[in-house]
C-alpha cells in the first residue's frame, strides 16, 4: 500500500477526491486496499475489477479517537465507507450541548442521505476507534453515472435498496410499538433505530 495519510485526510491531498487532480482520471487502487474491500456489503455482488473500477475514484480515509470527519450543519456530498473501527454519531443543540445519536461498526456508509438529498448534514460523526475507509465526493460519482458506469450505478442501486428497506422497517416497528402501547416505548424505538442504521446487508 502507499505511504500511510496523515489522520483524517486523504491518502493522497493533492488529488483527493475534491482536488483538482479529481477529474484527470482513475487512481487505481493498491492490492491491498481492493482486498479490503472485496468482501463489503455494498460491493458483494462485483467481481474483482468492478470492485477496482469504483476503488479507483475513491480516497483512502485514516482516522485517529476522537477525530470528526462530519460537521454538523456542513454542506457537502461527501460519501465515507468504513471497512475497519467504530464511530459515534452526535448532535450540538443551540445550547451547545451534545447528544449522542448511535454508535456504528464497521462496515458502515455514512453520509448517504445526505448525499441523496444534498441537505446540510443533521449530525456530526467522528471515530471512538482507529478507523480505516474510502471517502468520495458526491460531484464525482455523479460524473461517472452521467458518463454510463454501470459499476456506479450498481452501487448506488444497492445502497437505495437498503435505506428503502430501512424506511420499510421503521414504519413497520412504529406500527407494532404503537399497538403495544401507544406514545411510550421510545427506548425500544432508539435501540431498533440504531440496530438499523447499522445493517447494511442488501
Amino acid at each position: 500500500m502507499s505511504e500511510s495519510p496523515e489522520p483524517g485526510q486523504p491518502a493522497d491531498t493533492a488529488d483527493s477526491a475534491t482536488g483538482a487532480g479529481a477529474a484527470e482520471g482513475h487512481h487505481p487502487p493498491s492490492p491491498e486496499v481492493v482486498e479490503r474491500f472485496l468482501h463489503y456489503p455494498l460491493f458483494r455482488d462485483l467481481d474483482t475489477s468492478q470492485v477496482s473500477e469504483f476503488l479507483s475514484h475513491c480516497e483512502e480515509l485514516v482516522l485517529e479517537p476522537g477525530e470528526v470527519f462530519i460537521d454538523q450543519g456542513e454542506e457537502d456530498n461527501k460519501l465515507f465507507f468504513i471497512s475497519e473501527g467504530r464511530l459515534e454519531v452526535f448532535a450540538t443543540d443551540e445550547s451547545e450541548a451534545v447528544h449522542p445519536l448511535a454508535e456504528l461498526s464497521a462496515p458502515a456508509v455514512v453520509g448517504e442521505v445526505e448525499f441523496l438529498t444534498r441537505e446540510p448534514r443533521a449530525a456530526s460523526v467522528r471515530a471512538a476507534t482507529p478507523v480505516y475507509g474510502l471517502v468520495i465526493d458526491g460531484q464525482r460519482l455523479k460524473r461517472e453515472l452521467d458518463a454510463g458506469s454501470q459499476v456506479t450505478a450498481r452501487v448506488l442501486f444497492y445502497m437505495a435498496r437498503v435505506l428503502a428497506r430501512r424506511l420499510a422497517a421503521m414504519n413497520r416497528k412504529f406500527v407494532e410499538l404503537d399497538q403495544k402501547a401507544p406514545g411510550t416505548r421510545f427506548d425500544e424505538l432508539r435501540d431498533f433505530q440504531q440496530r438499523l442504521m447499522s445493517e447494511w446487508t442488501v
